[in-house]
């Protein structure tokens, strides 16, 4: 469900964090009493309701960061660029997702199976996780 997050920000500001989820589901689900969390400094508590192949945006501090989609949820606190993990709960407490950053020049645990044509290869680099030549 953890789709896509803006680990550094944007190349406007550092400070534009943001976190997109997905429901691949048939069936809505309920975010209610759902927590994101680094199991640090970041813990946040979801609410509403996913609809099936829907997406639930979450942005630092503000709605500005992506001007053209409305926030679900706005939180507070940063994300660590390099070696944080965020986990993502349902309101029993099991993990339900969860996603890790790498830090720029680090190895991806799944580099060597995910870098494997040059468009892969153009992402990965355009996020700053390998150097292409």
């Amino acid at each position: 469900m953890v789709n896509e997050i803006a680990w550094a920000g944007t190349r406007a500001s550092a400070a534009d964090e943001w976190i997109e989820l997905y429901n691949p589901a048939d069936q809505a689900q309920d975010l209610t009493g759902w927590i994101l969390t680094d199991g640090n400094d970041l813990d946040v508590e979801l609410a509403g309701v996913l609809a099936p192949a829907a997406y639930y945006l979450l942005e630092r501090d503000d709605d500005r960061t992506i001007s053209d989609l409305p926030a679900d949820l706005i939180y507070s606190g940063r994300l660590d660029d390099a070696g944080e993990t965020l986990w993502l709960m349902d309101s029993h407490g099991q993990l339900v997702d969860s996603a890790n950053a790498v830090g720029p020049g680090a190895p991806h645990p799944l580099l060597s199976r995910a870098a494997r044509g040059p468009a892969q290869f153009a992402w990965l680099h355009e996020l700053g996780m390998i150097t292409c030549r």
